[in-house]
């Protein structure tokens, strides 16, 4: 009866000095050996290192590519994007960090002139020695400096003894013929009035009947037309002078 008592105050007091000496540990059970087990509570959890999820949804900060299946996602610390595999390979699912700036300006960024190059632009022309292909329109004769041009064809053209040096005439307005009388062994010459041109001429022998009138020479100088016969006969020399447009 007496050990019986003895015993179990014996008992009562080893609980109680192991009830004393009892502190709560400071981590997770069992002996911090282990972090605490994600469930399926309500409360947020956290996970230090990457997770995988049924084999394909990787989720954690990869710097590089892990091992691949069809239809495994992760993200890319390195390029700051979200990945996927496919056919073999990891494809980009964007998400790639956000442009902080345009042409160097930052907010909203509206284009401005100089901003961009012909270099910028794919197929367009240098402003030096461009080369075109196709159709080009747009482009008038004035542009380049050919406003006076047309598209006459030569066969429509006219084509006229020019009044001066550097000049276009246009057409012939009027003509006349003049003429000089003398001996044409003298040599004659006719000369066009100012403003015309002379555009023929010839020499008339007068009166030489069955003579022999010799070597004739007769052709246009400079403002005019000049005949010459071998002999001393009469002549005269004719002009046809033009008034040219």
């Amino acid at each position: 009866m007496y050990y019986s008592i003895f015993y179990s105050c014996l008992l009562l007091v080893a609980i109680g000095i192991y009830a004393y000496g009892w502190e709560t540990p400071s981590c997770d059970p069992p002996g911090c050996n282990l972090p605490a087990p994600i469930n399926a509570g309500l409360d947020p959890q956290t996970k230090a290192g990457n997770l995988t999820i049924d084999s394909l949804l990787k989720v954690g900060r990869y710097s590089s590519a892990p091992t691949g299946s069809t239809g495994a996602l992760y993200y890319d610390t390195t390029a700051n994007e979200f990945k996927g595999y496919k056919a073999s390979s990891w494809d980009s699912l964007g998400g790639t960090a956000p442009v902080s700036s345009v042409f160097g300006r930052t907010g909203n960024v509206t284009a401005a002139s100089g901003d961009y190059s012909v270099g910028n632009i794919t197929g367009a022309a240098p402003l030096a020695s461009p080369t075109f292909t196709g159709t080009v329109s747009g482009i008038t004769k004035a542009m380049v400096g050919l406003g006076s041009v047309d598209n006459t064809a030569d066969s429509a053209k006219s084509v006229n003894y020019a009044a001066t040096a550097g000049s276009a005439p246009k057409g012939v307005l009027s003509c006349n013929t003049y003429s000089t009388a003398g001996y044409g062994s003298d040599g004659i010459t006719v000369s066009c009035p100012a403003g015309t041109l002379c555009t023929g001429g010839g020499i008339y022998l007068n009166n030489i009947g069955n003579y022999d009138y010799g070597n004739i020479t007769s052709y246009p100088y400079s403002i005019g037309w000049y005949c010459k016969s071998q002999y001393r006969y009469a002549a005269t020399c004719y002009a046809r002078c033009c008034k040219i447009q």
